[in-house]
């Protein structure tokens, strides 16, 4: 609807467009009214102060008259009920209209001076207590609303910033983007009307309007960068860097802007880049399953006081007691001591946050829950009560047959807390250990710790890059994940458990401090399945594999791992998502070509049966599939 820029009484429903002059000058007089008040108590006064406040999306807009049914599309596509949209376009002759309660278009015949008096101007006319930026040519995805109001009240936040969103630079996979000092992240912030007003609002000018306004916020909240952590799948939006429109402030599309006069009945539509569309809408796929998988496990509250920061979940099956030769292995009961060491020390030096209301932190506790398939090498009940003094503890008995994903996901289904390490009890572990993995977690990360091996005598032996089998992570990134597969052999499920968090949330990976595997032998890894080594793994591949000429490599890289698919047609793609081709030389030279990124090279190494670049920084090993295709060679 066309409004009166004064009252918001709508206006007759004409052509006629109103030009309102902001007076930025007034705003910045009004900056401190309230100067005699205590600086905390001016940034109360900044918060929300209401359960379900309006969100104002302002979109200031010139010359792009095809992006805007767009973007009111992906408005009105917002799941959060309480929200408007402003859109201010100061383009003289473009005149458009739209009939619908939620959406105000102010048309206006005279171009204001710079885009920072633009963006008060539309943030004068917004009724929302909260201020959601809307460029009019990035896609916001349709939690955006729902998560930042309710990210701002669990923070007591004035001010909002992802720490994370997508990229388009046009090519089919999209970018992984942080909120950093520095680079672009305006364009997905929210933040309270009473904090725009304290702060003065945006300066008079048109490049780095925004960079300024940061600034006077955080000197204002006293903090050098505002960000929060969001879950990958959870994340806003998309920066369309590949508009087909020039930026302002980085490098866009060609076109000119297109200010010719007209009238422009707008109408929702769809994104009319295919390509950008189709990662939209994969977004959106990937976010409505997770979080239909998330439902089904009800998160508790990780700041009550009576829940434990962290909870380790261990599968077990015989590993309390190994006879070999003249030892005895005693191996979970070994980890069990770690975890009891650990977490003293860890509960002495750390103190989670206190609870909403209350003035005092409380000192953390861990919890060990146990899920056993009826071991009887040496029964829980005889040694664990007295074993695990200090800890609590939660133990339960599967008699059904072996299975590691089993037991891990029924142990997370019965953990107190929202942190969860996922541990084998083959393991031993140490308080910086506990300390990085919840830090990752409270970061939206997840955390998968390389191993260093120990021999029968406990020296120290080779890192394992290859194995994912032990992971901090979130209650919610778990079932968000949809859990571990529950096979009934060994090996595979943990390369396919971590490929699935890694598409929800971002991955750590690098050498955990004090992370080490017991040394036991070989028949160990397997002899408690049901079925032979990698059965399961080999059936689940196969059954996802339509061409059986694909090639499958594990791959450690110094910035990610997982997988990578050859194909006979000479392309590759990664798990991650980035593609190339690939070229074998007749020097036997393996060269990664990738699409948006240098290209890579690689040298046989024929007796570990590896992959490597020179300095080892990046390692493939073939994944043995049944009925593969021959050796690349």
């Amino acid at each position: 609807m066309l409004v009166n820029l004064l009252t918001f009484e709508p206006l007759f429903a004409t052509a006629q467009s109103r030009v309102f002059s902001m007076r930025p000058q007034q705003i910045d007089d009004s900056l401190n009214q309230n100067s005699d008040l205590p600086n905390q108590q001016k940034v109360a006064a900044c918060l929300i102060q209401v359960k379900e406040p309006v969100v104002s999306a302002i979109m200031p807009t010139f010359g792009r008259p095809e992006l805007v049914g767009e973007s009111v599309a992906m408005f009105l596509a917002q799941d959060y009920p309480r929200k408007e949209l402003v859109i201010l376009n100061d383009c003289d002759g473009q005149i458009f209209r739209f009939d619908h309660p939620q959406v105000t278009i102010v048309n206006q015949s005279q171009r204001y001076a710079t885009l920072g008096e633009k963006r008060n101007a539309c943030i004068e006319i917004a009724k929302g207590e909260v201020i959601a930026v809307w460029d009019d040519d990035d896609v916001y995805l349709p939690w955006r609303f729902s998560d930042a109001v309710s990210e701002m009240l669990s923070r007591k936040a004035a001010f909002y910033r992802p720490s994370e969103f997508w990229a388009y630079w046009g090519a089919a996979s999209l970018h992984d983007n942080q909120s950093t000092p520095g680079w672009v992240s305006h364009g997905f912030c929210c933040f309270t009307k009473k904090l725009w007003e304290t702060v003065g609002g945006y300066p008079q000018q048109s490049l780095g309007e925004d960079a300024v306004f940061f600034k006077r916020i955080h000197e204002f909240l006293g903090l050098p960068f505002i960000t929060m952590p969001v879950l990958k799948y959870k994340r806003p939006g998309i920066l369309r860097g590949a508009s087909p429109y020039q930026h302002l402030s980085i490098n866009g599309g060609q076109k000119s802007l297109d200010s010719a006069p007209g009238e422009f009945d707008v109408r929702p539509v769809p994104i009319a880049d295919p390509c950008l569309r189709q990662a939209a809408e994969s977004i959106i796929a990937t976010h409505t399953e997770t979080a239909m998988k998330s439902a089904e496990l009800s998160t508790k509250d990780s700041f009550c006081s009576s829940l434990p920061a962290l909870s380790v979940c261990v599968s077990l099956k015989n590993r309390s007691r190994i006879a070999h030769q003249d030892h005895l292995l005693e191996l979970f009961p070994k980890c069990v001591e770690t975890i009891i060491a650990a977490s003293r020390e860890f509960m002495e030096t750390w103190a989670e946050p206190s609870p909403q209301g209350s003035h005092f932190s409380h000192r953390a506790t861990v919890e060990l829950v146990i899920a056993d398939f009826n071991s009887d090498d040496w029964p829980l009940s005889q040694w664990i009560a007295n074993t695990a003094d200090g800890l609590t503890l939660k133990y339960f008995n599967l008699t059904e047959g072996f299975s590691r994903g089993r037991g891990l996901n029924m142990a997370a289904m019965h953990a107190s807390s929202d942190r969860l390490l996922f541990l084998d009890a083959d393991m031993l572990v140490t308080a910086q250990l506990m300390r990085d993995g919840i830090e990752a977690i409270d970061q939206a990360t997840a955390y998968f710790p390389v191993f260093r091996y120990l021999n029968i005598h406990g020296s120290l032996l080779d890192l394992e890059h290859a194995s994912f089998g032990n992971v901090f992570l979130s209650k919610q990134m778990f079932a968000a994940s949809g859990g571990v597969p529950e096979f009934q052999s060994w090996g595979g499920e943990d390369d396919i458990f971590y490929e699935r968090v890694r598409r929800i949330t971002n991955i750590r990976r690098d050498e955990g401090n004090g992370f080490y595997h017991q040394w036991h032998p070989e028949r160990c890894r397997h002899e408690n399945y049901q079925l032979p080594p990698q059965t399961d793994f080999h059936a689940y591949v196969d059954s996802r594999v339509a061409d059986r000429e694909v090639r499958h490599f594990l791959v450690s890289h110094k910035d990610w791992a997982g997988k990578i698919s050859l194909y006979p047609d000479g392309k590759m793609q990664a798990c991650h998502g980035d593609q190339g081709r690939y070229e074998r030389s007749d020097q036997n030279v393996l060269s990664l070509l990738w699409d948006d990124w240098p290209a890579e090279t690689l040298y046989p190494d024929a007796e570990n049966k590896q992959w490597k670049a020179v300095g080892y920084h990046f390692v493939m090993e073939e994944i043995p599939i049944a009925h593969s295709a021959t050796e690349l060679s």
